[in-house]
């Protein structure tokens, strides 16, 4: 066999561990790919479901093999973890041992990626949660799928779909309700015995795992932002209507004077002080002379 090391880093730094992690589970799923070493495409069906579940502390065992050349070259890369309760998401990887030889363990750390030259290796998940794996004998073509923890002793899952009320189901059984416009809520079964109930009618036989997205309570207000810049100013609005016409003055003061040509009457209680001749210039530039009286507001 080849004698290059195990594990080189790409993207991230790779720990190489001495041992084996303390508790371990048998194997708990196996799947073969092989690739064309042409391009690195997958030139057969994808044995690989779009999610793996094992059960925590168990192994997946991956074999990888190329046609018509075998590279020297696998990739294999951990993408997002997202965890069900904390944990660190780190992924073992093994490389089986054989006669004369001593198997080699090594931490493949989130969102990194190796290469090993090794075409069969195993990986071992010490996290409960969802894993983003990625495999594959060219970097940019990779083969992606996702791998879920479960609980040790948790049983391997069925989705049965839209809840029947015909149909027994066993334990660890997920079915939906409601509908797809209006919301979907999933349920697993919980009864080791399994139930023909509907969920929700009897405690211990379905567990209810998520509904219909329903939104949260409003936020308290938030404090007011900055004054934004002022703006320029808009055109000119159009001429408002006439408006109504307002009330009478009051008149002149009291004791006012007014002059007024001899000829007319005495106003309305005014007292009258005297006469005047005046002198002026016309529009026509002659001069004038106009008798006048002066009275005066009481």
């Amino acid at each position: 066999m080849m004698t290059r090391t195990f594990l080189t880093t790409l993207c991230a730094t790779l720990a190489v561990l001495a041992a084996a992690p303390a508790a371990r589970a048998d194997t708990q799923a196996e799947y073969n790919l092989i690739y064309f070493s042409d391009d690195g495409s997958l030139i057969t069906p994808n044995p690989l479901p779009a999610v793996v579940t094992i059960s925590q502390g168990g192994q997946l065992t991956l074999n990888i093999d190329a046609r018509p050349d075998q590279p020297d070259t696998f990739y294999l890369r951990s993408g997002a973890f997202v965890p069900a309760f904390g944990g660190l998401g780190n992924v073992f990887v093994e490389v089986p041992r054989s006669l004369g030889e001593t198997g080699e363990i090594g931490l493949l750390l989130p969102n990194t990626i190796i290469t090993t030259p090794w075409q069969s290796f195993q990986l071992t998940f010490t996290d409960i949660g969802q894993y983003t794996i990625s495999v594959g004998i060219d970097s940019s073509r990779l083969t992606t799928f996702k791998v879920a923890v479960l609980p040790a002793g948790s049983g391997v899952t069925t989705f049965a779909r839209d809840w029947n009320p015909l149909i027994f189901y066993p334990a660890n059984t997920i079915v939906t309700t409601g509908g797809l416009f209006t919301g979907l809520d999933y349920w697993i079964q919980a009864n080791d015995a399994g139930t023909m109930s509907p969920p929700g009618a009897a405690a211990g036989d379905w567990f209810h795992l998520s509904g219909p997205p329903v939104a949260g309570p409003q936020g308290p207000v938030g404090p007011t932002g900055p004054a934004g810049p002022t703006g320029p100013a808009g055109p000119a609005g159009p001429a408002g209507p006439v408006g109504p016409q307002g009330p009478a003055g009051t008149g002149l003061p009291a004791f006012a004077i007014v002059t007024l040509p001899a000829s007319e009457p005495t106003p309305a209680g005014y007292a009258l002080l005297g006469t005047a001749s005046l002198s002026y210039t016309d529009t026509t530039n002659h001069k004038k002379t106009l008798a006048v009286r002066y009275f005066q507001k009481p």
